[in-house]
């Protein structure tokens, strides 16, 4: 598994299944992450409110709040930041887990700057999705008019997946 940046970046893990909780925390500290972990949405939004986080990590089905209101809460939240004056803060990526994404398909088509891991899935998966995200940490106002990098060698989208995004080559080819 590939290893974090020197600099430890922090994840927030946020799932009600301890034993789950445990091991998406055991594989990203093993990657070279800094790990927090929550029980719940409330728990996780306590904590992203008091800590700064490079990414979160959040099942969807939770009790108390679940993972959905959560990115809702994250967004207020990054939305904030961005508006204060000379700020250089960037939305923070999320990633939403389940073993029933399609039960909350339209709910999650609607969020921005959100990515989701389907149950069950591969250490070696959760690693590749993480480094990802954040080696592509998009920019402010991440929806229309936004530019991401692309590494060579790197899919925006690969054949035979689905999209909502349009994309223009601004520099360089596509193939």
């Amino acid at each position: 598994m590939e290893v974090a940046k020197k600099n430890k970046q922090k994840i927030l893990i946020v799932d009600d299944d301890s034993d789950l909780l445990e091991m998406l925390a055991d594989i990203l500290t093993n990657a070279g992450f800094k790990i927090v972990t929550a029980s719940d949405g409330v728990d996780g939004s306590f904590k992203y409110a008091n800590e700064n986080f490079d990414l979160v990590l959040t099942d969807i089905k939770m009790p108390k709040k679940d993972g959905i209101k959560l990115v809702q809460y994250i967004h207020t939240s990054d939305a904030q930041k961005m508006m204060k004056p000379g700020s250089a803060f960037k939305p923070t990526p999320i990633i939403l887990i389940s073993a029933s994404m399609e039960e909350y398909r339209m709910e999650i088509d609607i969020l921005e700057n959100i990515d989701t891991l389907s149950k069950p899935f591969s250490p070696k998966e959760v690693v590749e999705k993480v480094n990802n995200l954040l080696d592509k940490k998009v920019t402010p106002n991440s929806s229309a008019g936004s530019v991401i990098g692309v590494k060579a060698g790197e899919y925006v989208i690969k054949e035979g997946e689905t999209g909502t995004d349009i994309y223009f080559v601004k520099e360089g080819k596509m193939s």
